[in-house]
């Protein structure tokens, strides 16, 4: 065919550069996308996926965006060094990290676009491009196009999975469609919420195929990496869950809708469209979206951006592959009442008092995080961020809550830090005191402990020290044996047995 005279082409070129241009323009870095980079320059230097010197831990809540950004981390240095644009690399390289799989997903999803434009009249092509619109208007779904964290490989993955599911079941999806899923769950566990149902009905369908054996094959080989590495399958944010909360949970729901109201339009088609053109995809949309409203987050937005590729191919597959007109009346037959439900629920002001009141006193903080780094008063963008190799020598303990881009903000007295993180994301010993003996905060993800109290029993002095210098027992117990699983031989006999003691043994007796 003809590029040149093709206009479908060219209004996909459009489309794709449009979303690049504007991907571009909302760019960003949280600090825990920093956390990403650092952790890949230890390993580049020999390291590993440390924090501290020596000190293994398992930070990221994604293993494929881990093992992926360490070579392009190396690339990006590279190339940044050669043409001159090493001055804060530390800030674009995540940048270009996540551009490079947010503009991979793009033309995954225009190429499948593509690939039914011969059954996009006028018409469809009008309401194509009105969705598409709708994306250009998803702040949360742009902002997180950058950021550093996971969610442009999250995008690049789903996206590859659902044009495999929707595919006809050839030879080649059938091998490659469990491939694909064993990347999105190693992008996010929770993730297999919406993998399982396709994958259920595959195995039902085509049994155990090689596919399904090399997708065994991945999956397990990380869980056997991670757990003799680290001494764990979950990351440490694993342990750190608040409590389950269902006025936080319709609070954090109306606050993302008030938010983003474009990106739930999205998610709306997509839930209608995949329930006509898949019904396994729409089972999967829908258990991810329980679970969003479960666990919740205080990052607005960022747990349902991963839907928004998922529900455009689902609506593309729709329209290519439906007449339209069959499914207007049926379209509002069907959410009416759901609108209506939400409405009461969202909008209504009796009702949100049910819920919102209780949750205005400081006890659940959300935020559009993009808004929280750029705008004043924080001065995240000017800061200067270099990495420097983690030191042996400690001689004395940093902590700041919540912000894991600390070893990164290099000055005179820090190159001798022991960085505790209170939150527990990226100091294992943390991690497991907060599981044993809990924490402060209903902030999901997130429970601080009580670093006056560890600090008073020499949990700090030992770190200096390099030695168990702790008063309490059971605290005492416990640092050794955290020391051991994430500092001792990865074979050793008796770290393979801390490991298990770690994770069934009861450390919560009385330590005051």
């Amino acid at each position: 065919m003809n590029f040149i005279k093709d206009l479908k082409f060219w209004l996909m070129v459009t489309i794709g550069l449009i979303y690049l241009a504007l991907a571009y323009h909302y760019r960003w870095v949280s600090s825990d996308g920093l956390s990403v980079v650092y952790q890949s320059y230890n390993v580049i230097n020999g390291l590993g996926l440390v924090w501290n010197f020596a000190e293994r831990t398992y930070v990221s809540t994604s293993p494929l965006f881990t093992l992926l950004s360490i070579p392009l981390t190396y690339i990006s240095d590279l190339f940044l060094n050669l043409f001159g644009f090493s001055e804060n690399k530390i800030l674009s390289i995540p940048i270009f990290i996540n551009l490079l799989f947010s503009g991979a997903t793009f033309f995954l999803i225009l190429k499948f676009a593509y690939s039914k434009s011969k059954k996009l009249d006028i018409s469809k092509l009008i309401i194509l491009g009105l969705c598409f619109i709708l994306l250009f208007f998803s702040k949360f779904f742009l902002h997180y196009s950058t950021s550093g964290l996971e969610n442009s490989l999250s995008y690049f993955v789903i996206s590859a999975f659902a044009i495999l599911a929707m595919s006809p079941g050839n030879s080649k999806t059938i091998f490659w469609l469990p491939v694909a899923a064993a990347l999105v769950f190693l992008t996010r566990y929770d993730f297999l919420l919406i993998i399982a149902p396709t994958m259920l009905y595959y195995l039902f369908r085509n049994k155990i195929t090689p596919g399904f054996q090399i997708m065994a094959l991945i999956v397990i080989l990380w869980f056997v990496f991670s757990f003799l590495y680290f001494g764990n399958i979950f990351p440490n944010s694993f342990y750190l869950k608040a409590n389950l909360d269902f006025n936080q949970s319709l609070y954090y729901s109306r606050k993302n809708l008030f938010e983003s109201k474009p990106m739930f339009l999205i998610i709306i088609l997509g839930l209608y469209t995949s329930f006509i053109a898949n019904k396994r995809i729409f089972l999967g949309i829908f258990s991810y979206l329980i679970y969003i409203f479960i666990v919740r987050d205080y990052m607005l937005g960022r747990l349902f951006t991963p839907l928004i590729p998922l529900c455009i191919i689902t609506i593309i597959e729709f329209i290519a592959e439906r007449n339209l007109s069959e499914y207007k009346n049926n379209f509002f037959k069907i959410y009416t009442p759901g609108l209506i439900v939400a409405g009461i629920i969202f909008y209504f002001l009796p009702v949100i008092k049910l819920y919102e009141d209780k949750l205005t006193k400081g006890r659940y903080w959300v935020s559009d995080e993009r808004a929280f780094y750029l705008k004043p008063p924080s001065n995240f963008p000017e800061m200067k961020f270099r990495y420097i190799k983690p030191n042996p020598k400690v001689t004395f303990v940093d902590y700041c809550y919540s912000m894991l881009h600390e070893p990164l903000m290099v000055s005179n007295n820090q190159y001798n830090a022991y960085y505790l993180d209170p939150m527990g994301l990226a100091s294992p010993f943390v991690t497991y005191y907060t599981k044993n003996y809990g924490g402060t905060g209903s902030r999901p993800g997130h429970r601080k402990a009580d670093i006056d109290f560890l600090k008073n029993n020499g949990v700090f002095e030992s770190y200096v020290e390099n030695k168990n210098l702790i008063k309490n027992k059971n605290l005492s117990e416990l640092f050794d044996d955290v020391n051991i699983v994430s500092k001792g031989d990865i074979f050793d006999l008796t770290r393979i047995k801390t490991i298990i003691k770690l994770h069934t043994h009861n450390y919560k007796q009385d330590i005051n």
